[in-house]
């Protein structure tokens, strides 16, 4: 008699990641103005919702983002967070 085994591959199932930079419309990371405002990154199952914030930076104000605000986690992405000088 002969017993074969058999393994069967495991689906590995990663989190999606969205990894934010902050930066000014010229390019400058914005960790260089406030020290406060590092990269951050946001983990989250399929599906789920995902939220990046736009916190205040003196002398800068929001304009505008590579992703949007709000929306649902599908795959692993970076965004970028653009600020401009307030004038």
């Amino acid at each position: 008699m002969v017993v074969a085994l058999y393994q069967i591959p495991r689906r590995v199932v990663t989190s999606p990641v969205i990894k934010i930079h902050y930066q000014s419309d010229d390019g400058e990371p914005l960790e260089k103005i406030d020290n406060q405002l590092s990269d951050v990154t946001l983990t989250g199952s399929p599906g789920s919702s995902y939220s990046i914030k736009t916190p205040p930076v003196s002398g800068y104000g929001y304009l505008k983002s590579t992703l949007p605000l709000k929306g649902v986690f599908t795959s692993s992405q970076s965004a970028l967070v653009i600020y401009s000088k307030n004038k």
